[in-house]
């Protein structure tokens, strides 16, 4: 996927480093920014990582139940966003995380000569999409595993870090990349995509990054729109005012409820 980005990149914005682009993505998404930050680092003025990190560590459950619930929409043939919903609420309680799965269903073409067809099927085969789940969790740079736990800190006054101490190197080895421009990182308190011991890696890859820390789950940009608004405005703003800011300046995260 991070090919696919950069490849996206050169193509519309010439890959110029006059013309860097900020790259947001979540989940996955964080993770191909990532990667992509590393491999590239010429293409990207700044990164937002939203709820996941440069380790590995195995999806939830949830991502199997979800699977569930996506093929047991298809067999039902339903010709409705609602009526999807309906079986949808069955596997998720939160409306905004079903709202936000229902937008990769899409509907076929009907058969003109038998009048059939016109059903809502999901964009990536699900099958595809089942095998996919356990390397999903991977991250293509030597990292720590899921072995070292998965706390956040909740109640030790751990409200956000501030990784300000890179100074421009290529690396601590040649097998070590680094990006050295801001880099935020996004972590949801009820997930675990982001644990405590995360941050010696996030430190290694990206020193002039800072946490910030949202109390809600894995699903920030659905269930705190504004808050995730807050914190990315306010990063990318200060980033504006200070272009090429690749010092590892002191900034502290915090913790929004």
């Amino acid at each position: 996927m991070a090919d696919d980005v950069r490849h996206f990149i050169k193509k519309h914005f010439g890959g110029s480093p006059s013309n860097q682009v900020t790259l947001i993505g979540h989940s996955m998404g964080a993770k191909t920014a990532l990667t992509l930050a590393l491999e590239s680092p010429e293409l990207v003025a700044d990164v937002v990582a939203i709820d996941n990190a440069p380790i590995r560590l195995p999806l939830l459950e949830d991502f199997d139940r979800y699977i569930e619930a996506m093929r047991q929409i298809e067999r039902a043939r339903v010709t409705t966003l609602t009526q999807a919903d309906e079986i949808l609420k069955e596997y998720e309680k939160s409306s905004q995380i079903r709202l936000f799965l229902l937008t990769n269903l899409t509907a076929q073409p009907k058969d003109k000569d038998k009048g059939k067809g016109g059903f809502l099927k999901f964009r990536v085969p699900i099958d595809v999409l089942a095998r996919a789940l356990g390397p999903l969790g991977d991250f293509p740079f030597p990292v720590g595993g899921h072995g070292h736990g998965h706390g956040h800190g909740q109640g030790h006054g751990h409200h956000g870090h501030d990784h300000g101490h890179g100074h421009g190197h290529h690396g601590h080895g040649h097998d070590t990349p680094r990006f050295d421009k801001p880099t935020l990182f996004i972590r949801a308190l009820r997930s675990h995509y982001i644990p405590d011991w995360a941050t010696s890696h996030i430190d290694r890859y990206f020193p002039n990054s800072t946490v910030v820390d949202i109390d809600c789950g894995h699903w920030i940009v659905q269930e705190k729109p504004r808050e995730f608004q807050e914190v990315t405005i306010d990063f990318l703003t200060r980033n504006l005012a200070n272009p090429g800011n690749g010092n590892g300046s002191s900034r502290r995260g915090k913790e929004l409820r």
